[in-house]
């Protein structure tokens, strides 16, 4: 194991062990995600992704908590493989209908290739009704081979219950160099009891990705676990008051390869 792996590996252990302790800490909120993911190359081939997420969120004042998240993911194709780290951290201010982020973020790439990245930019989910929350995100990054670029997206979930979630989003992606990457993506959570906090969720995206030819279609599927507040608790209200979730990603697939 490289120094730079053993790094990111203790500081997503660090995520893990936070999340796993500071549910007794008040003011405390977290996830535990575990994700299956297919990917199929439009001119051939496929891959397979296994991994998981954990995000803690914690109060530090009033209106303002600060998160940290981390994740590692494995992608595999035809006896090669990639090793897909991420770690990031937020500072959060919630009002009365919503909340905004300032976020820095690192993602790193080994295996096949090698390639890293830093990500930084605003979050932010406006809660538009009980039964709808729009959200956004946009910043920049840079890394290494000279990488650089910006970033937007937006969604828009939908409570057809208040434990099944339907959402819809939209990401851009731009190396100022050439090449850019849209992705369409369709998912759908259900939590399975309020009394026991572990949703199914499952979902497409696609990905247009210009520059370098193609596109890339992906379906995911996966089960997460809820920490935030004590049960009985319904996914609305645990998506509204727990980690941020629907904008809090930076990993487009033209970085993953």
């Amino acid at each position: 194991m490289t120094i730079r792996n053993l790094i990111l590996s203790g500081a997503c252990a660090l995520v893990l062990s936070t999340v796993a302790s500071g549910a007794a800490l008040a003011g405390f909120s977290g996830t535990f995600s575990g994700e299956y993911a297919n990917l199929h190359a439009s001119g051939g081939g496929s891959a397979d992704s296994w991994g998981g997420d954990a995000q803690g969120m914690f109060g530090v004042a009033p209106a303002w908590s600060f998160e940290v998240d981390g994740g590692y993911h494995n992608l595999s194709a035809s006896g090669a493989s990639e090793d897909i780290w991420n770690v990031s951290g937020d500072a959060i201010w919630t009002g009365m209908k919503g909340r905004l982020a300032a976020q820095v973020g690192y993602s790193d790439t080994s295996g096949i290739g090698s390639l890293n990245a830093t990500n930084y930019g605003l979050v932010g989910e406006w809660w538009a009704g009980p039964n709808f929350t729009l959200s956004g995100k946009g910043g920049g990054f840079s890394g290494s081979a000279g990488l650089n670029g910006y970033y937007v997206g937006g969604a828009l979930t939908g409570y057809i219950h208040n434990d099944f979630a339907l959402s819809g989003g939209i990401d851009y992606t731009s190396l100022n160099h050439g090449g850019s990457e849209t992705d369409y993506t369709a998912e759908g959570e259900w939590l399975v009891s309020e009394s026991t906090p572990i949703s199914v969720f499952g979902g497409y995206t696609y990905s247009d990705i210009s520059g370098f030819g193609g596109h890339l279609d992906t379906w995911f599927a996966g089960l997460r676990f809820y920490t935030d507040g004590p049960a009985p608790m319904s996914l609305s209200d645990r998506q509204h008051q727990g980690a941020l979730l629907t904008t809090d990603s930076f990993g487009p697939a033209i970085l993953k390869f």
